[in-house]
């Protein structure tokens, strides 16, 4: 199975990012991985699988990324999800609007995904909500 974007996909992530701007971090129903899985679903109008509402905090979130991919970090469940769709992994500097972006968040020393958004940032979620930040912070990204 292969994602493809819908034609109005820019209109539709930009309306989904505004309606998600303020909303809360929630580990297993608004973390950085079901941000990213719900906007390709809304990009591509098909359901990804995310692990939703399977997990409630990091530590579970984690056992299930090694159950899965018998590895503790998010670029393994990544990189599992987006294969299975036959999403191509490239370096960040090709990456196009609306690509998955994989960053190093340095503060937590872990990595998040965002999306490369129709301003050519990668948004992400924070505990306060979605930011936008500049694109070389991504390591990877995967093509939609």
């Amino acid at each position: 199975m292969t994602l493809q974007r819908l034609p109005d996909w820019p209109e539709r992530l930009e309306r989904f990012f505004a309606a998600n701007q303020s909303r809360k971090f929630q580990h297993g129903t608004w973390d950085c991985c079901q941000m990213a899985a719900q906007a390709i679903e809304v990009m591509c109008d098909i359901e990804i699988e995310s692990f939703a509402g399977r997990y409630t905090s990091w530590n579970q979130a984690i056992g299930i990324i090694r159950k899965v991919t018998k590895q503790s970090q998010v670029r393994a469940i990544v990189t599992h999800v987006m294969q299975r769709y036959g999403c191509i992994e490239r370096n960040p500097n090709l990456a196009q609007r609306g690509d998955l972006m994989l960053i190093w968040r340095g503060n937590t020393r872990r990595h998040s995904v965002g999306l490369l958004d129709m301003s050519g940032m990668i948004t992400v979620l924070t505990d306060a909500g979605m930011a936008r930040i500049p694109r070389d912070r991504a390591v990877t990204s995967w093509s939609i």
